[in-house]
């Protein structure tokens, strides 16, 4: 049987597009830099005598998910082989071209189409035969068993690592992680004791903003560590915003919350508290008793695009507001309240900026399941945070309960003792109700909460609700209520930014951006600002008071 002849092809007349990639948000440390690889293939260019093409095709993203974003230069490079503006293809290794069967699978149908005429690896030889394309397609097998067992291993030691204690992402106040991943009192400064100090007067009534001062008087701050930090070297100090966030964590006590789970640090290893069990659950119920009765169970006034439309003077967050007219008619407001805002006129009326969000989806928007799936997996990513939020909540509440009933019970023991005529029993009777009052009401918010955390994903749309909403959004806006347009508007924007006068810029989620591009002639387009987490607000905590007109 005669051996295959490979077809014959005078390398010394194509032109090599030369690609390398080194990915910055995966584990391919042990491959060679960007330079490394330049430098090996030019050299091996040389050897050969072929010519390489310039630009040369550099990307930084990750070859594990096909169609990635981050991969321009690679698809630049398939379309300029279709187009005959080179030949081949010359790379460090076969991975750095693919690391999935799809992108894999393209290049293959670029060399039975001829397109690509050869390939030039530093690391691999292919020869343009059957035999060739067999040893390719298993390169591209291995590296694509290779990404997915990595992810697998990495999965598999986070959850080991969280049994054991052990968390990544940035350490909790007051604390360090060694090298081994476990929690230490961070002993820089009086870090650690002045955590441990701040529960004691918070247990004894200190107020948040009052407590933050006295820490960073006495020299409380955080610095922040490690290269990939985003604030390398940034002294973070004590603000009421860490603090009401801190006094709600049971990691505290030893009790660490993560990926759903939770693991009890003092079984994992000699983890050193900053607060006992006792005032911790103690704390918890005295920040609900500092809360005035009627702001603990009012129910707060109701307004659309809460945080979603911005100052374009000075890019902060306008509040909502509403106001009356001289003849009593109420209107709603977008307010700049930054007082070094150099804003003329600091508030806009609502009605300007729905009027543009009507105008702007009055035609809809074509979108496909590929638009779907963006957003649905967007949403999915906010709902596993808002789990994690969800339990950090019920946790504390259910410490708060296990504190007002044990205080309830304290009370009930002194009536027991006193007569109910003297003014002893009156105040604790009355203390007593109101602790009763507290832990139905604790006891039914606990309920609230572990309905929500049951079913994360209630807030998703179904694929055919996310084709409906995209094909009739504008009449669809216009009839919703209050929390409706609300609803809507997270669905589909990031955020509004305003002048005096009008919207002068927008961003609208990645599956509706194509409404973006569409649109853009609407306004003249200026930077357009990137907000905070994608968040839609649950319904039933809300109530519509005198609804203002906008």
């Amino acid at each position: 049987m005669e051996d295959e002849q490979e077809e014959q092809v005078d390398i010394r007349k194509l032109r090599y597009a030369l690609y390398v990639r080194k990915s910055t948000d995966d584990k391919e440390r042990q491959q060679r830099s960007i330079d490394d690889q330049i430098a090996e293939c030019e050299e091996m260019a040389v050897k050969l005598g072929i010519q390489i093409a310039k630009p040369y095709y550099r990307d930084d993203g990750s070859a594990k998910v096909p169609n990635n974003p981050k991969r321009n230069r690679f698809k630049d490079m398939l379309n300029d082989l279709q187009a005959g503006k080179v030949d081949g293809v010359i790379a460090w290794h076969p991975d750095r071209l693919a690391r999935n069967m799809q992108d894999g699978g393209k290049l293959f149908g670029l060399i039975d189409d001829g397109y690509i005429k050869d390939l030039k690896f530093v690391t691999h030889y292919y020869t343009n035969n059957s035999s060739g394309k067999l040893l390719l397609g298993m390169s591209f097998t291995l590296a694509t068993y290779y990404s997915a067992n990595l992810s697998d291993s990495v999965k598999r030691g986070h959850r080991r690592a969280f049994k054991e204690g052990k968390s990544s992402g940035t350490p909790k106040h007051g604390y360090i992680r060694t090298d081994e991943g476990i929690y230490v009192p961070d002993d820089e400064g009086r870090n650690y004791e002045l955590i441990v100090e701040a529960w004691q007067l918070r247990k004894g009534g200190m107020g948040l903003r009052e407590l933050a001062d006295y820490m960073n008087e006495q020299g409380y701050g955080r610095v922040i560590k490690g290269s990939k930090a985003k604030r390398y070297g940034e002294k973070i100090t004590m603000t009421y915003q860490i603090l009401s966030e801190l006094f709600k964590d049971p990691f505290y006590y030893g009790v660490l919350f993560q990926a759903n789970k939770t693991v009890n640090l003092s079984d994992a290893y000699d983890f050193k508290p900053a607060v006992n069990e006792e005032d911790f659950n103690e704390v918890q119920r005295l920040s609900r008793a500092m809360r005035s009765p009627l702001v603990t169970n009012r129910r707060k006034t109701f307004y659309p695009l809460r945080g979603l439309v911005k100052c374009s003077f000075c890019n902060r967050s306008m509040s909502p507001a509403a106001s009356k007219s001289r003849l009593g008619k109420r209107y709603l407001y977008y307010r700049c309240t930054n007082n070094e805002c150099p804003r003329t006129k600091k508030s806009i009326r609502a009605i300007v900026i729905f009027n543009f969000i009507y105008k702007l989806l009055e035609n809809g928007v074509g979108l496909t399941e590929k638009d779907y799936k963006y957003y649905y997996e967007g949403l999915r990513g906010q709902a596993d945070k808002r789990r994690l939020a969800l339990r950090t909540d019920i946790n504390s509440k259910e410490a708060a309960l296990k504190a007002t009933k044990r205080r309830s019970k304290d009370i009930g023991l002194k009536l027991i003792d006193s007569k109910q005529s003297s003014p002893v029993w009156k105040v604790n009777n009355e203390q007593m109700l109101k602790l009763e009052a507290d832990a139905k009401d604790l006891e039914k918010q606990i309920k609230e909460l572990r309905s929500e955390l049951s079913d994360p994903e209630q807030e998703l749309l179904s694929i055919e609700q996310f084709l409906n909403l995209a094909k009739n959004a504008g009449s669809k806006v216009k009839a919703a209520d209050e929390v409706g347009k609300d609803h809507i508007c997270r669905i589909m924007f990031l955020n509004l930014v305003v002048d005096e006068e009008k919207v002068v810029s927008y961003q609208m989620t990645k599956a509706f951006s194509k409404l973006e591009k569409a649109q853009s002639v609407l306004i003249g387009r200026g930077d357009r600002i990137r907000t905070c987490d994608l968040t839609v607000p649950n319904r039933p905590r809300y109530q519509l008071r005198h609804s203002p007109e906008y």
